[in-house]
């Protein structure tokens, strides 16, 4: 992939960390008897964005290598979920959404391209130095999926059936 396109696919995918911050930072507010558990995967989603802001301003100006697992397959699979994360923000009112419908709509979003990506990179065994350290910069930021699942199932929220994004059948490959 030339640094051109790593530049932009970068950015969309930055913005779709602190679009998914943002809206978790909502539900939080939404949902008081959830509060912390959203407080805290704001500031994770936050702490992707800052990771992929800090690798792009460190090693695309200087041509170097960097994990490239870390991104979406495509700048259109991001561009999707942003869509759908900006859709959400302007259409979001506290009094209109329903904790089952927040909690489907977040497991929904981590289940997206770019957030697949994320996760996958976080398990994958380092192949260098670089990517093992910011596996240990984001150790506890891990399988969002899979916390809102256990957390759903605890508290009784319904799961719907979901949709499968693209290219999710090969996540995770090695």
């Amino acid at each position: 992939m030339e640094m051109d396109s790593i530049g932009q696919l970068m950015d969309t995918s930055e913005k779709l960390e602190k679009g998914i911050a943002e809206l978790y930072s909502l539900f939080s507010q939404a949902l008081p008897q959830d509060r912390e558990f959203w407080t805290q995967l704001s500031f994770e989603e936050k702490n992707h964005a800052a990771l992929i802001a800090s690798i792009k301003e460190t090693f695309v100006p200087l041509g170097k290598e960097f994990p490239t697992e870390i991104l979406a397959w495509s700048r259109n699979e991001v561009d999707k979920a942003n869509k759908i994360v900006t859709d959400c923000l302007s259409a979001f009112t506290e009094s209109a959404q329903d904790r089952e419908k927040i909690f489907n709509l977040a497991l929904e979003l981590e289940l997206a391209a770019g957030e697949i990506h994320f996760q996958c990179f976080m398990k994958k065994k380092p192949s260098t130095m670089l990517e093992e350290m910011f596996q240990q910069l984001n150790m506890e930021d891990k399988d969002h999926s899979l916390r809102l699942h256990a957390y759903m199932k605890k508290h009784g929220i319904t799961i719907h059936k979901r949709t499968i994004f693209p290219g999710e059948s090969e996540a995770c490959r090695e």
